[in-house]
């Protein structure tokens, strides 16, 4: 089972395709009349759409089921030019709204259908905070950027308290033999259950920051086996190539290069080349995804307007094959 978002902003119109062989055949199931949509969820049993306009505002979401209709879900009241920041757990009943520069977070566990406030932290008005990123229904993490150093905060009542986790001092500059400023900034902490997890720390040089600054081939990773509570001593890992890492475990992790897709078995200490791509039809930049009940499965998509091409690997990033697409391409107004 699989699904393509196409938004087509000339014919003011997304469509929704579907493909239940693997990509081989795909059918257009369904159409909204929006120009542009964020995708908020996507299950076998359906997929939730939120609508955005030019200013990147939405007031509502529309949820469709695999067989059904679309149905129309509210938010809370969002005042104009106000952007949101929304995230549901892969059983999309469980979800977050954030209001930027309000600082209310809202929590629901209906699928969107009701609302509640959890909390109103200032701390969620700071230019340098993330948006919270949840892994369960109780569960989850964001992180306050202060100077050259970050801060994470994690909650374990579903948004309505924070707390700062303990993590491991990290001497980069002492580690490189450098005397360069260094920033360090946090990646997305992946959880893979509710008590074993991965968080990726990279380095900024303040008067570097290009893309072919040679401190985007390293990075820190440290560990908590407890949700959290403690972390292990962070760890310095040489990239083959600049990226961030996805981890499908503590020890497997892939990466998307230059035309190029690494992964490792070992948390970094060897790295080889995936097999099966073909790095001349790289267009844009590639993302790896992985799929949440599955994660020996991960997609790499690249964009540049849609969706342009699609791998797959079933074995956890060793080897890949393209899926076919539907062809999405804009047309005329």
């Amino acid at each position: 089972m699989g699904w393509v978002v196409a938004s087509h902003s000339a014919r003011h119109q997304t469509d929704i395709y579907k493909t239940a062989d693997g990509g081989l055949h795909w059918a257009l199931l369904s159409s909204l009349p929006e120009a542009a949509v964020q995708s908020i969820g996507v299950a076998e049993s359906g997929l939730l759409l939120m609508p955005v306009d030019s200013d990147s505002h939405s007031d509502h979401l529309m949820f469709l089921a695999d067989g059904g209709g679309w149905e129309r879900r509210s938010l809370p009241t969002v005042p104009p030019n106000v952007s949101v920041s929304v995230q549901f757990l892969p059983d999309m009943k469980h979800g977050w709204l954030l209001r930027d520069n309000y600082g209310d977070l809202f929590q629901t566990a209906d699928g969107g259908r009701t609302w509640k406030v959890v909390s109103s932290l200032r701390k969620f008005e700071d230019a340098g905070t993330s948006p919270p990123v949840f892994w369960n229904a109780t569960d989850g993490s964001m992180f306050d950027q202060d100077g050259d150093n970050f801060v994470c905060l994690l909650t374990h009542d579903s948004g309505a308290t924070w707390h700062t986790a303990g993590l491991p001092a990290i001497q980069a500059g002492e580690d490189l033999g450098i005397t360069a400023k260094l920033m360090l900034s946090p990646g997305e902490l992946t959880m893979f259950d509710a008590t074993n997890g991965v968080l990726a720390i990279f380095l900024v040089d303040s008067a570097d920051r290009s893309p072919d600054s040679p401190l985007r081939k390293f990075h820190y990773v440290t560990r908590t086996v407890d949700g959290g509570a403690d972390w292990s001593a962070a760890k310095l890992v040489h990239l083959p190539a600049a990226g961030a890492p996805v981890f499908l475990d503590s020890q497997r992790w892939v990466l998307a290069g230059d035309r190029h897709l690494y992964f490792t078995r070992d948390a970094g200490v060897h790295w080889r080349e995936a097999e099966g791509l073909n790095g001349g039809l790289w267009r844009g930049s590639g993302v790896i995804h992985v799929m949440q009940s599955n994660r020996n499965v991960a997609f790499l998509t690249f964009y540049e307007r849609d969706i342009e091409w699609l791998d797959v690997s079933t074995d956890g990033g060793e080897h890949w094959k393209p899926v076919p697409l539907p062809d999405i391409r804009e047309a005329s107004a």
